[in-house]
């Protein structure tokens, strides 16, 4: 007899380590100028996760509107000079690089997963955003895949806005049905 319990940890626990795999394969490939790495990552990531049933009904739309909300808010950083990220585009691009769009893909399929129960609590959520967002950035600036221009504007900037963005999934990525 199958253990579903077990089963369902063993996939959160698989989703937590592929979002890992894809966000320092991005970073570390993009601080090598291997850019399509990291959004190789993603697709690989997703195709586990489509081919592992652990899709749950409405969850496209969910990745969907935070894959596009992360690299517009990431594109709004570099427009305004916060955030400087190796690119394909070019030094002075004022679009965020296609790498992240592959880790805000790969994040996307954390919500409903590993991330769920962090979700469902909002004051947790939003102090993992206040303090885990900038950290990353942080974390990707030390490995030299992005530069802070302003670092003290920008990482005050990161933790108000990932606070408000964890707060926000808080409410409505959560999908409350089953498989």
């Amino acid at each position: 007899m199958k253990n579903r319990f077990a089963d369902d940890r063993l996939k959160v626990f698989i989703n937590a380590i592929g979002y890992m795999v894809v966000w320092w394969g991005s970073v570390l490939a993009a601080r090598n100028d291997f850019w399509w790495f990291g959004p190789l990552l993603a697709i690989l990531f997703m195709s586990w996760h489509i081919a592992s049933k652990t899709f749950i009904k409405g969850e496209f739309l969910v990745t969907g509107v935070i894959v596009i909300s992360g690299f517009l808010f990431d594109s709004v950083l570099t427009a305004l000079n916060f955030v400087e990220y190796k690119s394909s585009w070019g030094e002075n691009a004022i679009v965020a690089p296609l790498w992240i769009g592959g880790i805000w893909l790969g994040f996307a399929l954390t919500v409903n997963h590993s991330f769920k129960s962090i979700l469902s609590r909002p004051i947790v959520a939003i102090l993992l955003g206040l303090i885990g967002g900038p950290l990353t950035y942080r974390g990707a600036a030390g490995l030299g895949a992005i530069s802070l221009t302003r670092p003290a504007i920008a990482l005050i900037t990161l933790g108000v806005a990932w606070g408000v963005m964890m707060w926000l999934m808080s409410k409505h990525a959560i999908i409350k049905g089953r498989r």
